[in-house]
């Protein structure tokens, strides 16, 4: 089973704005990543903001007076994701039904979304009038902040202790959230001249959200064990509503990754069912009380009786 169901639409979106202040006009620049089913495209607009509203710092930050392309006389533009030069030049009318079109029924995902959708709702209201149609905004209510599901995947590697990594990184972490550490932790590619560029930082969130779901897998690596034994530690108490077809694909995952080696069991309390025991004895894996010993130990434990 995966979350998000497969082909439920996905938009990662970023705005860059002149001020931090709310408003319908703050929006210079928004970027989307849209993943339909695994199908991706991505959205680059330029938008003229009410420069009355600016403040030095958020200009200085985006870089507005550097790349910001819309030439005189032109409202809004779809502009090449790539070159970052306009492509078709709109009226302002027209960027927000193309916008609104793209995001309809879509989850939206970002870093701190909520900043992003509350001004790009203002802004749409702002444009399409009457023709606003939706009692909240195009996009489903509810947004994600890929940073937050991040956290959440590092904090529960750490509280495993299965994951090496995932303490010291989780020490980092901080509030707010240190992004670096996530992007660090999840081996996230990090381009400092795609920071603070709308389509560049949905692009990261992208990126983030891929990664997270392939850390959050069991591998060897992420495991911290040897290349002939895997040790996978349940708790019993919180093993539950098992399956025993989810027990025969994780044995089955396991076994891909060390095709010789062998899979036990370390229980922890409480009893298995029937059917997860079945499950195991059919997948070749072995239960155990105790855990295994490697051959150091076994040699010291032998010197010492």
């Amino acid at each position: 089973m995966s979350w998000p169901a497969s082909g439920d639409p996905l938009t990662f979106g970023d705005t860059e704005c002149i001020s931090l202040r709310s408003g319908a006009r703050v929006i210079w620049e928004a970027g989307f990543v849209m993943d339909v089913g695994g199908l991706v495209r991505e959205m680059l607009v330029q938008i003229r903001p009410d420069m009355s509203m600016a403040d030095p710092s958020s200009l200085e930050i985006c870089r507005f007076g550097e790349r910001f392309a819309l030439p005189d006389g032109v409202d809004a533009a779809l502009m090449h994701p790539e070159a970052g030069r306009m492509v078709v030049p709109l009226a302002e009318a027209e960027a927000a039904e193309v916008i609104a079109t793209a995001l309809r029924d879509t989850h939206l995902f970002g870093v701190v979304p909520s900043f992003d959708a509350l001004r790009l709702e203002l802004w749409l209201r702002a444009q399409l009038g009457s023709s606003y149609t939706w009692e909240s905004a195009p996009w489903h209510y509810q947004p994600y902040d890929v940073e937050d599901l991040a956290a959440g995947v590092l904090i529960g590697q750490a509280a495993t202790g299965l994951y090496p990594r995932a303490a010291a990184a989780l020490r980092q972490l901080g509030m707010p959230y240190n992004t670096d550490v996530l992007f660090r932790y999840f081996d996230v590619p990090d381009n400092p001249e795609s920071r603070h560029t709308a389509l560049g930082d949905a692009r990261a969130a992208y990126a983030l959200w891929q990664k997270m779901h392939v850390t959050s897998g069991f591998s060897i690596e992420a495991l911290n064990v040897s290349s002939s034994t895997v040790a996978l530690i349940l708790s019993l108490t919180s093993w539950g509503d098992t399956s025993a077809d989810v027990l025969s694909r994780l044995a089955s995952l396991l076994h891909e990754q060390v095709p010789d080696g062998q899979v036990i069991i370390l229980e922890s309390g409480g009893s298995l069912r029937e059917a997860d025991a079945d499950a195991m004895a059919r997948a070749g894996w072995v239960r155990s009380t105790t855990p295994p010993r490697s051959d150091d130990q076994a040699q010291s434990a032998t010197e010492h009786r």
